[in-house]
């Protein structure tokens, strides 16, 4: 029976927002401010895909998420590490700032070298535990 089997932790996608579209960027952004209601995600993520950069040599990105309960003060829940847009082009993801409680407001807030001309989108991912019972062998 299954009542015998043990439990593992595994974590299930419970909602996805896109807080950046795929497009180009060519200066420092505040992004507009996305609603992810009162009770937010239990746990979250925060996914940016950057693809491509016109001026790579020397250039950096810094992209931070930022979350507010009223849609007007804001701080910082999420930190990306520093892009170098020479070598940065992937998939990279970081972790909600636990500390700072949830929020029902969401965005990203970007800061680029001068003459940086970068293309990435930016989602938050949801994520909530659940209990699946491991299969014997």
């Amino acid at each position: 029976s299954d009542m015998n089997m043990p439990i593992r932790d595994a974590l299930q996608i419970t909602g996805v927002s896109l807080l950046k579209t795929h497009a180009q960027e060519i200066a420092s952004t505040d992004g507009s401010s996305v609603d992810l209601g009162a009770a937010s995600y239990q746990g979250m993520v925060f996914v940016a895909y950057l693809v491509t950069n016109a001026n790579p040599t020397g250039e950096t990105h810094d992209l931070v998420i930022e979350g507010s309960n009223d849609d007007s003060t804001w701080e910082t829940v999420a930190t990306f590490a520093q892009w170098d847009l020479s070598t940065a082009a992937g998939l990279y993801r970081v972790d909600f700032d636990y500390t700072k409680g949830p929020k029902r407001y969401y965005r990203y807030s970007s800061t680029q070298s001068a003459s940086a001309d970068v293309t990435y989108s930016v989602w938050a991912i949801g994520i909530a535990p659940t209990h699946a019972p491991v299969a014997q062998v």
